[in-house]
């Protein structure tokens, strides 16, 4: 995007953005797309709201992915990462309270390593949309290095809350 746009068509770039990736379109469309539309307001210098409309609807003018693998993709994801994240939250609980794991006496530890790896494996598995720009080819948008280390960060600190806990007991 060009600093000749305006705050408002920024926003609206940004918005239309977003639903497009909900909507599963690829990231090289995307870009095509957002760089059209700012090519039309730099034409004709009227508002990309006025001109497309809500950048929701306008969105729903792209065809991304089926619903069906929508719903799968997500359930794929979700379904570990949430086992995960349980696995984490208990392991950090249990660690706080010095309990050991109940069915395999194990320390709680090991539901937080557990856990870590399963979220944070899950998360470098699902699959990054990055937009790129046709004129540049400029890439924006969170790379897989980012998704990772934010798993990792999210992880670190249920773990540091558990160790915080056992230190306090």
């Amino acid at each position: 995007m060009t600093d000749t746009l305006s705050k408002a068509d920024r926003r609206y770039l940004e918005e239309l953005a977003v639903h497009l990736q909900l909507r599963y379109v690829p990231g090289e469309q995307i870009g095509e797309i957002l760089a059209e539309a700012e090519a039309h307001s730099a034409q004709s210098g009227e508002p990309l709201r006025e001109a497309f409309g809500d950048p929701k609807e306008y969105a729903q003018q792209w065809a991304g992915a089926p619903a069906r693998r929508r719903w799968w993709t997500a359930a794929a994801a979700g379904v570990p990462s949430g086992l995960g994240g349980v696995a984490l939250a208990w392991g950090a609980t249990g660690l706080a309270m010095d309990q050991r794991l109940p069915v395999l006496d194990l320390p709680s530890w090991w539901l937080i390593v557990v856990g870590t790896l399963l979220t944070v494996g899950v998360w470098a598995s699902v699959p990054v949309n990055r937009i790129r720009d046709p004129r540049t080819g400029a890439t924006s948008g969170r790379s897989r290095t980012t998704v990772v280390l934010l798993a990792l960060g999210m992880c670190a600190t249920v773990a540091a809350a558990g160790l915080v806990g056992a230190l306090l007991r």
